[in-house]
């Protein structure tokens, strides 16, 4: 029997103290054999009902619940509690090759976030025993692409970037096992292992709001790009939560770059209203921002302005000050990427495929502080 809605103290009102109350309750029925491995959890919207609370305290619980391994989502069907034998995946690649191949620009998207990821699936591999290549599909012909790709003799590979440009497309329609990792492929049976983007444009977006700023900017990348699109629609909700409409909220296109971010800034500054408040899409441009500011004005942050990445790769950590962010697991991605591949390798293709949605959440540092009155 589930707990009663009424059981979650409210008394002070703080959304971040109910959605603790709702993991812990919703922790203590998995526990209980209440919901065992394999079962769908109810709907947000049941969940939200049921305790008579707001959908973004849920999905804040149901992120929770998924960052320690409870639960996974499966995009289009639900949330299921996950199971506990975790042996097949560790089972050993030795003497496989898994390729690492990448689709992202060498301009405009690569840094630390890709680096740290594919630095995880690296040292999955290693463990296993198994041999990690890594290539580039940018500017190659279909026939080099595909030269390199046999030459390489691969049992599997971890595609990252968009997977709707040639030649991944004829890769996909290839028998080869292979894993998409940071996107996802809509409309065909392939695995992928992608953040909850639109979540992380939410959370990025209020905490801003939530620290007072009203005057809102966000820096934004490639607007082609599908994950830019999620990320501005969760920040778009988050405004709209607090009365505010899109119109209201200064936007920029960015590249992902830290010049990017450089440029972003001066056309910010340049604006008739400046913001108080701005999100950045990613940390690298938050970053440029930061030295921008340093170096050329003589506004502080967060006296002056708060700022909020995404990704908190390391230079987050390093920045001065230190960078508040969406925190996205890339060690985790790569790790599940290397998994899911050993499994769909070890069993031919018959596993089935796999859409794993990897939580995110919100790291706050000194880069932004409540709006002084």
């Amino acid at each position: 029997m589930g707990i009663d809605g009424e059981s979650l103290r409210k008394g002070n009102g703080k959304p971040r103290f109910l959605y603790k109350q709702l993991a812990d309750a919703l922790m203590q029925e998995i526990d209980r054999g209440v919901f065992v491995p394999g079962d769908m959890l109810p709907s947000m919207d049941d969940l939200a009902c049921r305790y008579s609370i707001n959908k973004a305290t849920v999905r804040q619980a149901i992120n929770e619940l998924a960052h320690h391994g409870l639960i996974y989502s499966v995009p289009a069907k639900g949330t299921f509690v996950s199971g506990t034998d975790q042996s097949a995946s560790s089972e050993p690649l030795a003497c496989l090759t898994i390729g690492w191949i990448s689709s992202v620009p060498d301009k405009g998207c690569t840094g630390g976030y890709h680096t740290e990821m594919i630095q995880a699936a690296h040292q999955a591999v290693q463990r296993t025993g198994g041999r990690f290549v890594v290539f580039s599909s940018n500017g190659l012909s279909h026939e080099s692409f595909w030269e390199m790709i046999h030459q390489a003799d691969l049992d599997g590979a971890l595609l990252v970037g968009s997977p709707n440009q040639q030649p991944l497309l004829h890769l996909l329609n290839d028998s080869l096992p292979t894993v998409i990792l940071n996107d996802r492929f809509l409309g065909r049976r392939v695995s992928s292992i992608y953040i909850d983007n639109e979540d992380g444009g939410f959370l990025a977006m209020d905490h801003l709001l939530t620290l007072g700023h009203r005057k809102l900017a966000m820096v934004t990348g490639p607007k082609e790009m599908r994950h830019v699109r999620e990320r501005r629609m969760g920040a778009e909700m988050a405004c709209i939560r607090y009365g505010l409409q899109p119109e209201q909220f200064q936007v920029v296109e960015g590249d992902f770059t830290p010049e990017g971010g450089m440029r972003a800034m001066q056309e910010l500054l340049a604006a008739r209203e400046q913001p108080t408040g701005i999100f950045f899409f990613n940390d690298e441009m938050a970053c440029g921002a930061l030295r921008f500011l340093y170096e050329k004005t003589e506004y502080r942050v967060p006296d002056d302005f708060s700022i909020i990445g995404f990704d908190d790769i390391s230079w987050a950590r390093l920045s001065h000050p230190p960078l508040s962010t969406v925190h996205v697991e890339t060690e985790l991605m790569g790790t599940k990427a290397v998994e899911v591949l050993a499994d769909l390798i070890r069993n031919q293709g018959a596993a089935g495929t796999a859409n794993m949605v990897i939580p995110v959440r919100i790291e706050s540092r000194r880069s932004t502080r409540r709006l002084m009155a």
